[in-house]
């Protein structure tokens, strides 16, 4: 039984790190960074899990306060870790 959850657990945590490594080739520069936060928030105002679904890819692990908002600082901090998406039309605005 034992060599079946250290089995378990040596897979999730290679999982995690692949995962980990997959996203960090996808960090977007701070310029770019500004351009998809005044794209996701004209306003400047923080941005719920419905709004925030098109930017992020994971709402949970960007929200690092969780009060179920994302502001501009942890956006900001989504980027530098690669948690931040761009799909075809935001790349084509952005530009």
């Amino acid at each position: 039984m034992t060599l079946v959850k250290l089995t378990c657990s040596a897979i999730a945590l290679t999982f995690g790190l692949g995962l980990a490594a997959a996203h960090a080739d996808d960090k977007m520069d701070a310029d770019a960074c500004k351009r998809a936060w005044s794209m996701a928030s004209p306003d400047g105002e923080t941005l719920s899990k419905d709004k925030a679904t098109d930017y992020v890819l994971n709402f949970t692990m960007v929200d690092s306060n969780k009060d179920a908002m994302i502001d501009a600082d942890e956006f900001s901090a989504a980027c530098a870790k690669g948690e931040v998406k761009a799909d075809a039309a935001t790349v084509k605005d952005m530009n």
